[in-house]
């Protein structure tokens, strides 16, 4: 008997012909976590084939993926922006969490999905708090009705948790990309406002933050380490995208966020509702010092900052 899969776990590819387990865990693995995705991704392959007039031929894999997916149930509810209640007018809201860790089971990186929408939080680290806000806010859970949240658990002795820097204001941006569309032309973000110089030797860090797939607007949280506590800091994040294997040098940003206070041992950025250009994209985070020396910031699954010259 064939094993029977709920499709709203956003996971079984195995129900289409074709795909095995060995594949499923690639895709898993390249961050195509839902059928909306999956459909996505088969329809741009698709696309770019027609393009290059290669004409589709009996037995074209990508056609009969296609097919499989216009009938499969999953594919249809991916991405339906309103929820269907069920009997009794209640109504079922769909998470799929995915973590890599260490072997000591330290969180290095992780994406948490809705499935309905299929909406994404990347997580580079571990931040309880984001992972319950995601949840809260794509579910619409009654505010007062979620109970206190327990304190998260310590981080190492080496990187002791502070006082988070008071919360980062978005800076307006021109033109961002909009849902589905392409990365905007070099030349369209404005530069950083400031023009103070940077005390530090230490100007600016790059840190990969994984990959995700774009398409829909997204909350992209980071967590930086460093050994300690510093002194002031004044900042800009930059997350910078590029669809996956082009070239090195086609980094677009895709959102911003200042802030200024005590440097904290642990800095969580938050970027909320970024819209990411469809398909699969490599995302990274340009950290800049605008006051004050710049901590040596790394990325839980990193040794250290990629140093930048200024």
């Amino acid at each position: 008997m064939t094993e029977r899969r709920d499709f709203a776990d956003g996971a079984g590819f195995r129900d289409l012909e074709g795909i095995g387990a060995a594949s499923e865990v690639r895709l898993h693995r390249a961050g195509v976590l839902t059928w909306g995705a999956l459909a996505e991704i088969v329809d741009a392959l698709r696309g770019e084939r027609r393009g290059s007039g290669v004409r589709s031929e009996p037995g074209d894999r990508l056609g009969e993926l296609a097919e499989q997916l216009t009938a499969h149930p999953g594919a249809q509810c991916s991405g339906a922006q309103h929820p269907v209640a069920g009997p009794g007018g209640q109504r079922q809201e769909a998470f799929v969490l995915r973590l890599t860790l260490t072997d000591t089971g330290r969180p290095t990186r992780g994406t948490l999905t809705h499935v309905r929408t299929g909406q994404e939080l990347a997580l580079v680290g571990w931040s309880g708090e984001a992972v319950s806000r995601f949840v809260e806010e794509r579910a619409g859970v009654e505010p007062g009705r979620v109970p206190a949240a327990p304190s998260p658990a310590a981080l190492p002795a080496a990187s002791p948790v502070a006082s988070p820097v008071a919360l980062p204001v978005a800076l307006p941006v021109a033109s961002p990309p909009e849902a589905g569309g392409d990365f905007p032309p070099a030349g369209a973000w404005p530069a950083v406002p400031w023009e103070a110089p940077c005390r530090g030797e230490l100007r600016q860090a790059v840190y990969d933050v994984g990959r995700v797939v774009g398409g829909a607007p997204q909350s992209i949280e980071v967590t930086l380490l460093a050994a300690g506590p510093g002194p002031d800091l004044g900042y800009c994040a930059e997350l910078l995208g590029r669809r996956f294997g082009e070239p090195d040098t086609s980094w677009a940003p895709l959102a911003v966020v200042t802030g200024h206070g005590p440097a904290p041992a642990a800095l969580r950025l938050r970027f909320p509702d970024v819209v990411v250009p469809s398909g699969l994209c490599a995302v990274r985070l340009r950290l800049t010092a605008l006051d004050g020396p710049l901590p040596a910031y790394r990325a839980q699954d990193q040794r250290g900052p990629e140093r930048i010259e200024s």
